[in-house]
């Protein structure tokens, strides 16, 4: 009987905790795509070429995925609301930077800082729902959270895109720096106390060795390849090259294309929901992620070789890929079918340093070929989309063909 009144008091005390977690994933996904409508002010401000700007827009990326390691460690071992805290008051502290910033240079390292504390959010999310609540209840609040966090794409689509366009790009940064001060503090007035008690049984040395069995199994390369490129053509065509591509195919001003941004959004919120509902799980699940994948890949490549399409052709392209881009909750799902209980955390981790430190390489990537098209006089739009539609084929045919994890075969 204690018991049950026990979590009749929790319960809705974790709900409210958990609303400080969703807080923080929404502006950490305002973060994350934030390049898209700041990078054409940012480029003409420092006088940038497009592969400078490129590198800028993968920095987030690229922090976010190096880190992974350590926040799964860090989680183990301080617990998720300690560490999502303090790791989130890094990003606050760069977004504040990026106000300021002088040169491009020191725009760069505050885009580090945002990327390294941004990078325990997710998976701190995740793993405070699975230690809080009861395992019937995880698929269902953790898809809530990664629906809540795509508001933050939201944000960045007509909202920031107006701030930008009426002011500048340093009066996005204020605003989205403001409200990561409010969510900093919801999460240090909010966290659970005796939470970030959290002990650890393994040494720092063995949680590296655990990793390092994990990515020695058989199937964890095929994860983490398909994991690597499939989130980072989303991200990259969401986050960087479908402004440049709306304005020079289709002659859009910036807040026109911040509303069609804000519909590709608003997709990219619902299409997870969808996704998780249909999912038939076990060895139909890797053929859906497969199929959306390559249907995902199809789309891109058919945007960057439309030329002079009406608009309205246009937007069901772009509409066709938001509402496909939700199959990548499914990796998560897959992950958590092929992995024992005492080692999920460290599997999710590494799949999600694979996911964003490809969505780094795959942007600098595209910067790289945009830049070379145009000294070769080639469409650039053209090269990048056709090597974003690539790289999902290559990581597809790589995740058909390497061994399965076992529980899989």
């Amino acid at each position: 009987m204690s018991d049950q009144v026990k979590a009749s008091t929790v319960a809705p005390l974790k709900y409210f905790q958990l609303s400080a977690f969703v807080a923080v994933y929404i502006l950490s996904n305002v973060f994350r795509t934030l390049p898209a409508v700041v990078a054409p002010g940012i480029g003409q401000d420092f006088a940038l070429s497009i592969q400078s700007v490129g590198y800028f827009s993968a920095a987030y990326n690229f922090a976010f995925g190096a880190m992974q390691l350590f926040v799964g460690i860090a989680i183990d071992r301080f617990g998720p609301g300690r560490t999502v805290t303090w790791s989130f008051a890094v990003a606050t502290f760069g977004s504040f930077l990026s106000c300021i910033a002088p040169n491009f240079p020191i725009l760069l390292v505050s885009q580090v800082l945002i990327g390294i504390g941004c990078s325990a959010v997710f998976l701190g999310s995740l793993v405070f729902v699975s230690k809080y609540f009861s395992p019937d209840r995880f698929a269902v609040l953790s898809g809530l959270v990664l629906g809540l966090g795509g508001l933050g794409m939201l944000i960045t689509a007509t909202p920031l895109a107006y701030v930008v366009e009426m002011w500048s790009w340093r009066a996005a940064f204020i605003v989205v720096s403001l409200a990561a001060v409010f969510a900093i503090a919801a999460c240090f007035l909010w966290v659970d106390k005796k939470e970030v008690q959290t002990t650890a049984q393994e040494t720092v040395g063995q949680s590296f060795r655990l990793v390092g069995s994990l990515l020695r199994r058989r199937g964890t390369v095929a994860i983490l390849l398909l994991g690597g490129v499939c989130y980072a053509c989303m991200i990259s065509f969401r986050g960087f090259w479908i402004v440049p591509f709306l304005s020079e195919r289709q002659g859009l001003s910036l807040i026109q294309s911040g509303n069609v941004v804000l519909v590709l959004s608003v997709l990219m919120t619902l299409s997870p929901f969808v996704f998780g509902w249909i999912d038939p799980g076990g060895k139909s699940r890797r053929y859906l992620i497969v199929a959306s994948a390559l249907a995902m890949s199809v789309g891109v490549l058919w945007l960057g070789f439309s030329y002079q399409k009406p608009l309205t052709t246009t937007l069901i392209g772009i509409v066709a890929i938001g509402a496909l881009s939700g199959f990548t909750i499914l990796q998560y799902a897959d992950v958590r079918s092929s992995y024992e209980p005492a080692v999920i955390g460290r599997a999710l981790s590494l799949l999600n340093m694979s996911v964003f430190l490809g969505a780094a390489i795959v942007q600098m990537m595209t910067a790289v070929v945009s830049d070379l098209a145009v000294s070769g006089d080639a469409d650039s739009l053209q090269w990048v989309f056709l090597s974003l539609s690539s790289v999902v084929v290559v990581g597809c045919v790589g995740f058909c063909l390497l061994p399965a994890p076992p529980k899989l075969s």
